[in-house]
Parts: C-alpha cells; sequence; structure tokens
C-alpha cells in the first residue's frame, strides 16, 4: 500500500469513528426527548457505523502486516545473499555510535 492510500484510510477510519462518537452523543441526548423509532434508528445507523470501521481497521491491520512479512522477507534474502557487506554496516553503526557516545560522555 502507497504512503499517501495508507494516510488517506487511516483518516477515512478516524473520520467513522469521529462519525460514530458523534451519533452516540446524538443518540443519548435523544433518547431522553424522542421516542423508541428514532432511537432505534440512531442505534441501527451507529452500529453499522461501527461495523464498517472496525472492517476498515482489520484491513489496515492486514495490509500493513503484509507490508512488514515482504519487509522482512526482502531483508532476510539480502542478508542472506550479502553476509559480508551487512556484517560491515554493522560494525560502522557500531563504530558511529561508540564515537557518539564518547562524545557525549566527554561532553559531560
Amino acid at each position: 500500500m502507497k504512503p499517501h492510500a495508507t494516510r488517506t484510510t487511516r483518516e477515512d477510519l478516524m473520520n467513522d469513528f469521529d462519525t460514530a462518537i458523534g451519533e452516540t452523543e446524538q443518540l443519548l441526548k435523544s433518547v431522553a426527548g424522542a421516542g423508541r423509532e428514532q432511537s432505534a434508528a440512531l442505534r441501527t445507523t451507529i452500529e453499522e457505523r461501527i461495523a464498517d470501521a472496525t472492517d476498515r481497521l482489520a484491513r489496515l491491520r492486514d495490509d500493513a502486516t503484509d507490508h512488514a512479512v515482504a519487509a522482512a522477507r526482502v531483508t532476510d534474502r539480502y542478508v542472506k545473499d550479502n553476509p559480508w557487506q551487512v556484517l560491515g554496516m554493522g560494525v560502522c553503526a557500531g563504530a558511529l555510535a561508540g564515537v557518539a557516545l564518547g562524545a557525549w560522555i566527554a561532553r559531560r
């Protein structure tokens, strides 16, 4: 999934939850002053919105899991194909972290 598509889906999901919350508040206010038919209609609408938002959240979670698994596979393949390069990158990262930590300690 593209970052833009993920952001849009996340925004849509948040809008759905905001709508469900607003309708829930409306339901609570109308229960005291309205008839049962209006309250039942609002309850049905809220349940539908929550179900839709839950489905979207599940799809978003599944997409994120699929992307994480794909990234792990690519990383695993790269490490298996280039073990010495990965070892070199690890040594460089460790050396840079050591220099940064040493400089930080020296400043104290």
